[in-house]
């Protein structure tokens, strides 16, 4: 029986992973400030929210057992993430910011002495910031720990969303037989239209008003060109960053006759960023030819499966073949443009629904089912499943960490 206790704990992905393969443990304790993530954890582990240590600030670490196998701390990524104010662990006045608050985790891991910690964070972790991360390292194994990280994507665990996230594993060093190893990706087999209901509620369409907004002109450097609707394409090149867009929406592509609605991809909404240029090489991000494109030239078949795109800059959020999600992000919460939509051949878009954002992290449909069944809103659920850890991906770390009796190899 593994003694588990969780740290910034969300929803739980650490425990899904381990319940769904079946590995026994035991829930030391749990620690969620958000009162919200607290009641969804309890409901969907079945435990009472009295074992949820709050504001991990206020923990006094030793009332704490210590006799713990397993930390798990997916600490906070806000200012980490490409998407946040970058502000890094500590600000410039000396101050941890909220994703400071690894050391927190830090505390309590150095008294509790657990076999294996393993947190996780964003792949900006090892990128801008990767100094700090270097101090994190030589944090942890001042404390006693041997570390093992990389960056792992879901999209190569089973799960078709592109989703990249640092995954750290310290080993206690008296108990380190130095042969952990990290999963190798396996070949995906699943697309995203087998997460996604056929059939849903109306609310989650897009109104034809907003419709009839998004296929407008769009300005290109001073260029009307039309964007598509069915069967006429606009191509605009964008792979030196000389064009861009101005902060309309757009849609971008080709569909041939008789598309066929099972082949709806899913996108990524929001405003349309100007590239990079020359003259201004701070406007907005350059566009990723691997990734987003303001314009795909999408005609059939194969990789080339038509799609929508509209107005997105966020690198790697789509893949050109249309079968990755983009990633999940809090900011879902918020509605409007953060959450991905499917888009269909006669121009009906769709906001993802919480359910499907649940299954492309991994959990069940009964679990959001549970949570919507207790009130919880749409809003928190989208928050929920954006703030996760792909569930997938940990239960393949699992494997390499737990022998054939489902104990700790350590």
């Amino acid at each position: 029986m593994v003694e588990l206790l969780s740290l910034f704990s969300g929803i739980g992905a650490f425990e899904k992973a381990l319940t769904n393969l079946h590995i026994p443990f035991h829930l030391v304790n749990y620690c969620e400030l958000d009162g919200h993530a607290s009641k969804a954890y309890s409901l969907i582990h079945g435990v009472s929210e009295s074992l949820n240590l709050g504001d991990i600030t206020k923990v006094d670490e030793s009332l704490l057992q210590n006799n713990i196998d397993m930390v798990a701390y997916g600490f906070p990524c806000q200012d980490i993430s490409i998407a946040g104010k970058q502000k890094g662990m500590i600000s410039n006045n000396g101050t941890f910011t909220r994703s400071g608050l690894f050391f927190e985790a830090l505390r309590i891991i150095k008294h509790t002495r657990p076999k294996i910690a393993i947190a996780e964070n964003v792949k900006n972790l090892v990128g801008k910031f990767k100094n700090q991360f270097e101090v994190v390292l030589s944090l942890l194994e001042d404390a006693g720990y041997n570390n093992y990280w990389a960056a792992l994507n879901a999209k190569d665990f089973e799960l078709p969303q592109n989703r990249e996230r640092v995954i750290v594993v310290s080993i206690r060093k008296d108990v380190d037989s130095n042969i952990f190893t990290f999963p190798q990706p396996v070949s995906l087999k699943t697309r995203m239209k087998d997460f996604c209901d056929d059939e849903v509620d109306e609310k989650y369409y897009l109104s034809d008003n907003m419709i009839k907004y998004i296929t407008t002109e769009v300005d290109w450097q001073g260029s009307k060109s039309a964007v598509v609707n069915k069967e006429i394409a606009s191509t605009i090149n964008t792979s030196e960053g000389s064009r861009r867009a101005d902060s309309s929406n757009y849609i971008s592509n080709q569909f041939p006759k008789n598309f066929d609605l099972k082949k709806a991809e899913i996108i990524q909404v929001g405003n349309c960023r100007p590239t990079k240029t020359r003259d201004n090489p701070n406007q907005g991000r350059s566009y990723d030819p691997d990734g987003i494109s303001p314009s795909l030239n999408c005609m059939g078949g194969g990789n080339r499966e038509p799609h929508i795109v509209i107005g997105s800059t966020q690198k790697n959020a789509f893949r050109g073949d249309g079968t990755i999600c983009p990633t999940l992000t809090s900011a879902m919460g918020q509605g409007g443009g953060h959450i991905p939509m499917l888009g269909f051949s006669d121009l009906r878009i769709r906001k993802l629904t919480p359910i499907e954002c649940f299954r492309l992290m991994g959990f069940d449909t009964e679990d959001c089912v549970l949570l919507m069944n207790n009130k919880i809103s749409n809003a928190q659920l989208y928050k929920m499943a954006g703030n996760s850890i792909c569930v997938k991906m940990l239960e393949f770390l699992f494997c390499q960490l737990f022998d054939s009796k489902d104990e700790l190899w350590v």
